[in-house]
């Protein structure tokens, strides 16, 4: 990480729980939120805009932070987790990863603010209005999980997990008659082609 002059440890530790944050908040949402019944229909709209806006307000603090000077990794968080087969979890932003995440974080409360009236729970989704809510917050969680890892397994892992949260969306919350069959279809030739990412990866 770039050096920043009168910086202490825990200010450094303040940059690690910022990254870690950014990917756990979505799914401290998806938390409180499936707690909540069909009927608190406001409570979870609004508990979905909040989780959303913090995660984007976070994202801004890593880009005034990030040091433009630096081409090294920045905001690195190491954990090792299977290390007998060489698997750890390893977090990190550079200039490429930064602004995809803030795009990512940006999009997320916009497209939540234009499916407001709709997931107001009326028509034949009424029942699914949890559902909507949780799939959004947990596809955002992802996505920056794939934007922010640096284990390439772990970002194959992260790159496949993106597709259950949209296949619910388009599965289920599609507006075409044919939404459950375009789901599948793009489950499964997504999954197929990422094979040839696996097997590349496991050449490495």
């Amino acid at each position: 990480m770039g050096s920043i002059p009168g910086r202490g440890p825990s200010f450094f530790f303040c940059f690690f729980m910022l990254l870690s944050s950014l990917v756990c908040l979505p799914l401290m949402g998806v938390f409180f939120i499936s707690f909540l019944g069909e009927s608190s229909k406001t409570s979870i709209r609004q508990i979905g805009l909040i989780i959303s806006g913090i995660t984007f307000v976070v994202s801004l603090f890593l880009w005034v932070l990030f040091d433009a000077s630096s081409a090294d990794f920045q905001f690195v968080v190491e954990s090792s987790w299977l290390s007998s087969i060489n698997i750890n979890l390893v977090i990190g932003l550079d200039g490429i990863s930064l602004f995809f995440v803030i795009l990512t974080t940006l999009f997320t409360p916009i497209c939540l603010l234009a499916s407001w009236e709709f997931s107001l729970g009326g028509g034949k989704n009424k029942s699914s209005l949890k559902l909507y809510w949780i799939s959004f917050l947990v596809l955002e969680s992802f996505v920056i999980f794939v934007f922010v890892v640096l284990d390439l397994l772990l970002f194959y892992i992260g790159f496949e997990a993106v597709l259950l949260p949209i296949f619910f969306l388009i599965g289920i919350f599609g507006s075409r008659s044919r939404k459950v069959r375009a789901s599948f279809f793009f489950f499964l030739y997504t999954l197929l082609g990422s094979v040839f990412l696996l097997l590349s990866l496991s050449l490495l």
